[in-house]
């Protein structure tokens, strides 16, 4: 069965068994409420996961105002895992859907992996629906906590846009315009 419902014939202890917690911290939560419901505004979109996020939200056990569990996959975090059957594990950092990158290895939430990901423990068994008929599974190896990508400076270390500099600042002004009567 799909999305975090236990499967059939798997005793408990297998490796293989599911376990269907799923702990957000209420940052994590609140950003997937906002994402759902930009989503569900897209009425007309043909595949909308804001039904998908909404039921991941309803179903994980939100963690108190500033605790966070460092063996949990949550958002801005690299994530190690392994599909079953397979030795090489892989890593991505999940991420909103504005911030994915593909090159970074910085997977949107909105993915079917990261959703099957979020929120559960290191050593769980994750089932990830890969078609129509086509389920995977993937065992969660490793969680880490990355920053976001640094900001872009300027040749001073500052972070400011270059926009909001005064236009005599600019190397370029100064030597195509420069000021009359000085």
């Amino acid at each position: 069965m799909l999305f975090g419902h236990a499967l059939v014939g798997l005793a408990e202890g297998d490796p293989f068994a599911m376990n269907i917690e799923r702990y957000l911290s209420q940052r994590d939560a609140a950003t997937l409420c906002r994402l759902a419901e930009q989503l569900l505004r897209l009425r007309d979109v043909h595949l909308n996961h804001a039904e998908r996020l909404v039921e991941v939200i309803s179903s994980a056990i939100l963690l108190p105002e500033h605790a966070k569990r460092t063996d949990c996959v949550c958002l801005q975090a690299e994530v190690t895992y392994r599909y079953i059957g397979t030795r090489e594990p892989s890593s991505m950092v999940l991420v909103s859907p504005q911030d994915a990158n593909e090159t970074l290895a910085r997977v949107s939430i909105l993915t079917p992996l990261a959703l099957a990901l979020i929120g559960r423990r290191i050593g769980h068994v994750v089932e990830i629906a890969a078609g129509a008929q086509r389920v995977q599974f993937a065992e969660i190896i490793a969680v880490q906590i990355v920053p976001p990508p640094a900001q872009l400076t300027d040749n001073h270390g500052g972070t400011h846009a270059l926009h909001r500099r005064r236009a005599d600042q600019l190397p370029f002004v100064r030597d195509v315009w420069p000021r009359y009567g000085t």
